[in-house]
């Protein structure tokens, strides 16, 4: 049973997982609930150019967790990007280099 449920968790599923009398103490077999929660996909804008604000906008709007990076202050800033969940004032190579991305 534990391996079914950690197979659910790792595909991100939610399911149910029946523990038969053999496995559990009471004696009855018994159902679980396993509940995967999975966080939003990311989107990362590089570039706090004129166009990126309402690709932040749709990307939020889409469920995105957005993430605008800019090496200049002056121009990643919360005034020009309200709807992004984070603002990174890096330079792109720097911030992946310590960011961990996934295939989502």
């Amino acid at each position: 049973a534990a391996a079914e449920a950690a197979a659910l968790l790792a595909l991100g599923r939610t399911g149910t997982v029946t523990i038969g009398a053999d496995g559990s103490r009471c004696g009855q077999p018994v159902t679980l609930l396993v509940e995967a929660s999975v966080p939003p996909p990311r989107m990362i804008v590089f570039g706090a150019i004129d166009y990126a604000a309402a690709l932040a906008r749709a990307g939020s709007f889409l469920g995105y967790h957005v993430t605008v990076c800019d090496a200049r202050p002056v121009f990643a800033t919360r005034a020009r990007f309200p709807d992004a969940d984070e603002l990174v004032v890096a330079w792109p190579h720097t911030y992946l280099d310590r960011t961990r991305t996934d295939a989502r």
